[in-house]
């Protein structure tokens, strides 16, 4: 009987501790990520992220100045005017 009494005492605390906290989490959120996860390490260029090509880019904007020009409101509403 006493085992049992035991085991229950024992689950007792177990549950009435806590594991982590606030400030756990957010101390390993600020912690620095290792070296083998990092997205972004040193020595890396940026900005060569290109998914479209030049002359797409422009063949794009100049589809939405002509459909600005056949759609678009002649006069301009009262929001866009207050610049």
């Amino acid at each position: 009987m006493s085992v049992a009494i035991e085991k229950q005492e024992a689950s007792s605390d177990q549950r009435s501790r806590r594991s982590g906290g606030r400030e756990a989490r957010r101390a390993m959120r600020a912690a620095p990520l290792a070296d083998d996860i990092r997205p972004v390490r040193a020595g890396l260029e940026g900005g060569s992220y290109g998914p479209l090509s030049q002359n797409d880019q422009e063949r794009i904007h100049e589809a939405v100045l002509t459909l600005l020009e056949t759609v678009a409101s002649p006069t301009p509403f009262p929001p866009a005017s207050r610049r």
